[in-house]
């Protein structure tokens, strides 16, 4: 029996696309998604308790070796910081950089040796059956964007205030999963018998096969809305001067930003100008359970604005 959950979720404007500010999405891999997820990773990384780390996207990927020098002067310059220091004695000595097309990841990986994950009873959840497969994937896109925000009027807030949009899917054997992690919580919770039988209950959703659903909505109205709020609360006035407010404080904190800038971006300048300042992504995985979690964000208008205005100067 086809035991595999598919759900699929899209949510959106009904007037068509908007320009996007900002976008945060996320990607779930567990199982054999997971193992082609991270097919070019180190040994080394495969093998640890725990990996996380950090995601950059290069808009110019020749500076790719250069980033990797770069990570790696820093990474011998944060040794002698004490909280380093500390760090490394307790066996966190695993810190790696990768260069990959127009991608930089830094990894830190946890060994199973450190003291912190001797004692993680991973062992009780067994995900390791080589047939499974699971992944999960969001995007979420808003059209609020933070480099506008800086001039433009209420009325061009709320409009972009009022565009969203929305898609989630996930597919796995869902039976498999609530399967193993109810088998494995019900043993931490042994003596907890109220927890236990939650747990117990949580299997109802090994029943769901299919869900879905396609939502589209009108921004006009939502606007509308939104200003009958502003104006039946009479504080139109006072959310015009907050917005003004905040405006000015960025215009004033900008050239001070702008004369400190080069203090701190110095060596750094060649490296900056290939980054993608608007985006990163951070991940972490745990191979013992063949699981990969990667979030992200992006801010559009964000990396021309700071190239301009700062790195460029």
């Amino acid at each position: 029996m086809d035991q595999e959950t598919h759900t699929k979720i899209n949510i959106g404007t009904s007037t068509g696309t908007f320009t996007t500010g900002l976008q945060i999405e996320g990607h779930g891999m567990a199982g054999s998604a997971y193992d082609q997820e991270i097919d070019h990773m180190s040994s080394d990384c495969k093998a640890a308790a725990l990996v996380i780390g950090l995601k950059f996207v290069l808009s110019d990927p020749s500076v790719g070796p250069k980033a990797i020098e770069t990570l790696n002067m820093l990474k011998e310059l944060l040794r002698e910081v004490e909280i380093v220091k500390d760090l490394l004695e307790k066996g966190l000595d695993n810190i790696s950089f990768r260069h990959e097309n127009e991608n930089v990841f830094i990894n830190i990986r946890f060994p199973v040796s450190v003291d912190s994950f001797k004692d993680l009873p991973l062992d009780k959840l067994d995900l390791t059956d080589k047939t499974f497969t699971g992944r999960h994937d969001f995007k979420v896109n808003l059209g609020i964007n933070p480099t506008k925000l800086m001039t433009c009027t209420l009325d061009e807030a709320i409009e972009m205030i009022s565009n969203f949009s929305m898609e989630q899917k996930f597919d796995a054997d869902l039976h498999y999963v609530i399967n193993a992690v109810v088998k494995f919580m019900s043993e931490l919770f042994v003596s907890n018998q109220p927890a236990r039988r939650f747990l117990i209950g949580i299997k109802m959703l090994m029943a769901t096969r299919s869900l879905g659903l396609d939502y589209k909505y009108d921004p006009t109205v939502v606007r509308e809305v939104l200003k009958e709020m502003i104006d039946s609360m009479g504080s139109e006035s006072v959310v015009k001067n907050l917005l003004a407010q905040y405006q000015e404080m960025i215009k004033m904190m900008v050239p001070q930003a702008q004369q400190m800038a080069p203090m701190f971006i110095g060596p750094y300048k060649e490296l900056l100008q290939g980054l993608n300042l608007g985006h990163v992504e951070f991940f972490f995985m745990v191979p013992k359970l063949r699981f990969y979690v990667r979030p992200g964000v992006t801010l559009f208008g964000l990396n021309d604005y700071l190239q301009e205005n700062f790195v460029n100067k």
